[in-house]
């Protein structure tokens, strides 16, 4: 299906009626109350029965889902700088060297979970403690905000563009006892330390440069009592794992599992004045949304599918999509907005052209989208316009013949949506119309169809096959949030053949109500 067509997506084909009202209008002139048809009588709570709570989520997960893949990422095995001059300055470009996905199941995913949770319980953690997530997007960032959940130490998201003043707000208001971060962001994190007296741990992930581990040595002096002991204990994420492996004993973490009412998140929003404002989310309130993605989304959520996970975890919007994606058996494979594409990704010398072997790639050379080939994709508006751009880049290098076989392709599917929207009248009994001619009334229809469908399968299986590469190639359901897309990439994506469900489907997300969804 394609744009044109709205989607894949028809709530009432398998909702029936779709919404029914349960209670009357509370003033005249006023709609109802509506729900679900399906769950008219009552709220969703969760997912299913018995799993309330973020840890219940990823017992779940295991015992049903076992060896399926969970969490993958790209191990960075070098960043390549090349200076560029446009428009008469000189631009420093950085090209990532990325390897193949690396992938644990989900019995793994929660074997590490416990692990981190053993070790933060070790270096006395607890449950009236906050650790704040002040990262990037990253199986590690997943990895240490479960284990918070298991011990029922809430976190606390501060996007990983936010300021100074902005992250000692978000350390000071809840008192945070630690903070876990990435090496690009130790600067950040030393600058802040002064001002935010409660942080004791600072937890890190990735290999830091040389210039990052002198950051390192300089948190672990902040802080230092007059008998010379520091302060601050900074500690790696594998070496936390470490730790908590090393105590077998997990007597302690079962007394220390949430309930629905206990905090799991302070969601850090930027606000539209002052300070970033902290919202409370409960383990209920986000296995509630769980439950209600799951509702609408579950035919577009099949086990084993992969989803390209790249958008800010700090928003609640991406948090409850992943733990959705852990319900439902989804492999997440992790990424970069500045690589999803090929345009940032290191190919040798001369980079795309590969014109010298003296610098080769030591990955793949491909963009997160084209190694993954993710059959699931959220996105806002500014990515899909990348992925649009990225096609036309590489484009504009194909010979002119290809060039023109692409622009006729993209009419022709034009063409070809606009005839699927034409019906001919249906033939009426009332008419008196004798049963050939209304049979023969039918031809345009079968003829208009039958064309639709042979066009639209020679362009799909030649030319626009390449071009849907550019989203890995086997993108079933992907989603735009937050505004409308351009028309330009609405019917860009529509020709592509990328099921992008616009229009119909509208996507709210409040952080003080967690995520909400709604189609018509």
């Amino acid at each position: 299906m394609t744009i044109f067509s709205q989607s894949n997506y028809r709530p009432k084909s398998y909702f029936g009626s779709g919404s029914v009202e349960v209670a009357a209008p509370a003033r005249a002139g006023e709609g109802g109350i509506r729900r679900l048809a399906t769950h008219k009588d009552s709220l969703i709570s969760e997912p299913a029965a018995g799993v309330r709570t973020i840890p219940d989520l990823i017992d779940y997960a295991a015992r049903v889902h076992g060896e399926r893949e969970a969490l993958g990422w790209r191990e960075v095995l070098g960043v390549h700088e090349e200076k560029k001059t446009e428009k008469g300055k000189e631009k420093t470009w950085k090209y990532w060297d990325l390897s193949p996905y690396k992938w644990i199941s989900y019995t793994e995913f929660k074997e590490r979970v416990e692990d981190v949770a053993k070790g933060l319980v070790e270096l006395g953690i607890g449950q009236e403690d906050v650790v704040d997530l002040f990262a990037e997007t990253s199986a590690n960032w997943q990895l240490m905000s479960s284990a918070c959940a298991l011990i029922s130490t809430p976190i606390a998201t501060a996007y990983d563009t936010l300021g100074a003043s902005g992250l000692t707000h978000s350390l000071n208001e809840p008192s945070c006892i630690g903070i876990f971060t990435n090496p690009s962001l130790l600067s950040m994190v030393l600058k802040v330390l002064s001002d935010t007296p409660s942080v004791r741990f600072v937890f890190y992930d990735g290999t830091p440069s040389s210039a990052e581990e002198e950051t390192l040595a300089k948190i672990r002096k902040v802080g230092a009592s007059v008998e010379g002991k520091y302060g601050i204990k900074k500690m790696h994420i594998t070496d936390l794992l470490s730790l908590g492996r090393s105590r077998p004993s997990i007597l302690l973490l079962p007394n220390r599992r949430p309930t629905p009412d206990t905090t799991a998140c302070i969601m850090y929003t930027s606000g539209s004045t002052g300070a970033p404002k902290g919202v409370v989310l409960t383990h209920g309130n986000l296995l509630a949304s769980v439950g209600a993605v799951h509702t609408v989304f579950e035919p577009h959520l099949p086990a084993g599918a992969r989803y390209i996970a790249y958008l800010p975890l700090a928003h609640v919007l991406e948090y409850v999509v992943e733990l959705c994606a852990v319900f439902c058996g989804v492999g997440m494979g992790y990424g970069r907005v500045r690589t999803l594409t090929g345009q940032s990704i290191w190919k040798g010398d001369g980079n795309a052209e590969g014109e010298s072997d003296t610098k080769k790639a030591l990955g793949t050379g491909l963009g997160d989208l084209e190694e993954l080939k993710p059959d699931i994709m959220l996105g806002v508006p500014a990515v899909w316009e990348t992925v649009r751009k990225a096609v036309y880049a590489k484009l504009a290098k194909a010979p002119k013949i290809a060039q023109h076989a692409f622009e006729a392709a993209v009419r022709a599917k034009k063409f070809t949506s606009a005839m699927s929207s034409y019906t001919s009248p249906s033939p009426s009994a009332s008419t008196g119309t004798s049963g050939v001619a209304s049979a023969l009334k039918w031809v345009p229809d079968l003829v208009t169809s039958t064309v639709q469908r042979g066009v639209d399968g020679l362009l799909d299986e030649t030319i626009l096959k390449q071009v849907r590469g550019a989203v890995g190639g086997n993108v079933k359901f992907a989603v735009n949030g937050g505004a409308a897309v351009s028309g330009e990439t609405q019917e860009f994506f529509a020709a592509v053949g990328v099921p992008l469900v616009q229009g119909e489907f509208f996507l709210l997300y409040f952080s003080s109500t967690s995520p909400l969804f709604c189609a018509s």
